[in-house]
């Protein structure tokens, strides 16, 4: 499926809008500085572009206030039977940057294909409803080319790319067999709109992460190929078990194409612009240990439900952890094998003299 957009004329300036946009950088090493705020000026469009499983995306453009330069983006809103929140809109952001971080780990197992994963943005609009209403979406570049869907997050295959799978069985390995990285889509080895399931069963990776089940589905429709044995990846030899702490969540419909909706406005939550800066806050904070944005206020007493998710917090802290540790290890092996080579070459060189 190929689309170009890019006969479509920019709108006039009036027509943008103030808003405040929203990135998570998991490469700043102060967990309370990865969200970062920037101003913008956006222009939501009823130009559909294209219909997910539980998200429509819609045409928005982008522009430098000063240099007055739109350019194209891609706004993904819910479908309004999934009754969406805030929340719900910042855990897809941070799916995706999660999800680059496994790829620029894959990137240096010596493959030949790369993927990568587009940045995403919550953008929120500055002007209000008549009832405070803010509209949210979530914000990314637009993909130019042979846009495909690879696999969904119940474990179904759609093309014979081996890379996708390869890559969701590298992220389950490289996790410590707490994290899978699956629904890959785009265009080449340019990525979006993942899914994370998790073994912890928590929600920190958005409506459809399915936890324990969704691991074990597709587990159970892996077959390894060449590029899983090229990297030595281990075959499963068991599936996952739900957290103890509660059962797998229950699966929403599997993510799949369908009929563009009729065009329609962004979406809007009526919730007021303080409490959105302190929900922004306080997301990831279960989610990414204590993640917020610089300026956000003290958090709202009523939100005790976050001490029920400290256990899921701490499973990601560590499985990110245990990541990072067994790459450190794989380095260090790798270095011991040079050295022991670089030892039997110069002991037969010694003996042919």
């Amino acid at each position: 499926m190929s689309r170009d957009y890019s006969s479509i004329p920019p709108p006039p300036m009036e027509k943008f809008e103030r808003a405040e946009k929203f990135r998570y950088d998991t490469t700043i090493k102060e967990p309370s500085r990865r969200w970062q705020r920037e101003d913008t000026i956006v222009c939501w469009t009823p130009q559909p572009v294209g219909k997910g499983g539980m998200r429509d995306c819609y045409l928005v453009w982008e522009a430098d206030e000063n240099l007055g330069r739109p350019t194209q983006m891609i706004g993904k809103v819910f479908q309004q039977d999934v009754k969406a929140t805030l929340e719900d809109y910042m855990n897809e952001a941070i799916t995706q940057c999660v999800a680059d971080t496994f790829a620029q780990a894959y990137n240096k197992q010596g493959v030949e294909h790369k993927v990568s994963f587009l940045a995403c943005y919550v953008v929120i609009m500055s002007k209000r409803g008549p009832n405070g209403e803010k509209t949210v979406f979530t914000m990314e570049p637009m993909l130019r080319g042979i846009y495909e869907k690879h696999n969904n997050n119940v474990g179904q295959t759609f093309t014979d790319n081996p890379t996708a799978d390869a890559f969701s069985h590298f992220t389950y390995g490289h996790s410590g067999n707490k994290l899978l990285v699956c629904d890959l889509q785009g265009v080449g080895g340019m990525y979006t709109d993942p899914q994370i399931h998790s073994l912890s069963s928590g929600d920190e990776f958005g409506l459809g992460n399915l936890g324990a089940e969704g691991i074990r589905k597709w587990v159970a429709s892996h077959k390894c190929g060449p590029l899983c044995t090229a990297m030595d990846l281990q075959p499963f030899s068991h599936t996952p078990s739900p957290a103890r702490r509660g059962a797998a969540p229950k699966a929403p419909p599997p993510r799949s194409g369908g009929p563009v909706p009729p065009p329609q406005l962004g979406p809007q939550i009526p919730i007021n612009h303080n409490q959105m800066v302190q929900e922004m806050a306080n997301t990831f904070r279960r989610a990414s240990s204590h993640h917020h944005i610089q300026r956000q206020p003290t958090v709202p007493a009523g939100q005790q439900h976050q001490a029920e998710r400290v256990s899921s917090e701490r499973d990601i802290d560590k499985a990110i952890k245990e990541s990072l540790m067994l790459e450190q290890r794989r380095n260090l092996l790798e270095q011991q094998r040079e050295q022991e080579l670089l030892k039997k070459v110069m002991t037969l060189s010694l003996q042919e003299t």
